[in-house]
């Protein structure tokens, strides 16, 4: 003998799947029957208990249908920052920038005094603030300077190579064709060498703030 449970569940799926306007309370039975595997007929003597038992789920699936659908949460994936294949990026100033190496070290393109400079200084994370912000001292070559490091680039690499008379003068290398005060770390130079491809659009007027 099927048990309420069985009935409810089998009444629910007939009012779900058929015009409820439409269908009958003998067709109801009858689909009910055939779901239960019950006699035909069997159910026409609880047509009272069966007829309370439809306005019961009715109401159930009135009320169901009629709550808003719960808001799902779309996690969309997080993709890395896209970094231009040429290796420039810009700052929320709008100048563009180099890391040499990695994001503590900076070469930055700008205009002083209307003269276009590359700025190079390191970046130091803020204990409060926790972003990062360009260090007080750092080196500027302008146009000229860096046109004069690039041609002399074999020499220059000779000097920085492994070599016992120059390591009394440490990493640092005096750039008398610059400026007598100004002196670069070899890394840094090392890598403007390396990556001039990639300095040389900076000198075009679109990348100088």
């Amino acid at each position: 003998m099927a048990t309420e449970e069985d009935i409810r569940k089998s009444l629910r799926y007939i009012l779900k799947t058929n015009d409820v306007q439409l269908i009958t309370p003998r067709q109801l039975r009858r689909q009910l029957e055939e779901l239960l595997v019950l006699e035909d007929g069997c159910l026409d003597e609880n047509k009272e208990q069966l007829s309370e038992l439809v306005q019961k789920e009715l109401v159930e699936l009135h009320r169901e249908e009629s709550k808003d659908p719960p808001t799902k949460t779309i996690l969309h994936p997080i993709s890395a920052i896209p970094i231009p294949s040429n290796g420039i990026l810009t700052d929320k100033e709008g100048q563009s920038y180099v890391n040499l190496g990695s994001n503590a070290l900076r070469v930055t393109a700008k205009r002083l005094n209307g003269e276009k400079v590359l700025d190079i200084r390191k970046f130091e994370r803020d204990g409060i603030s926790k972003e990062l912000k360009a260090a007080p001292e750092g080196i500027r070559i302008t146009l000229e300077q860096y046109n004069i490091l690039c041609n002399y680039s074999d020499q220059i690499q000779t000097l920085l190579s492994p070599c016992p008379c120059y390591r009394s003068q440490g990493s640092l290398l005096s750039c008398f064709l610059f400026s007598p005060v100004l002196s670069l770390d070899a890394n840094i130079v090392q890598h403007l060498l390396t990556n001039a491809s990639n300095f040389a659009p900076w000198l075009l007027p679109n990348h100088i703030a």
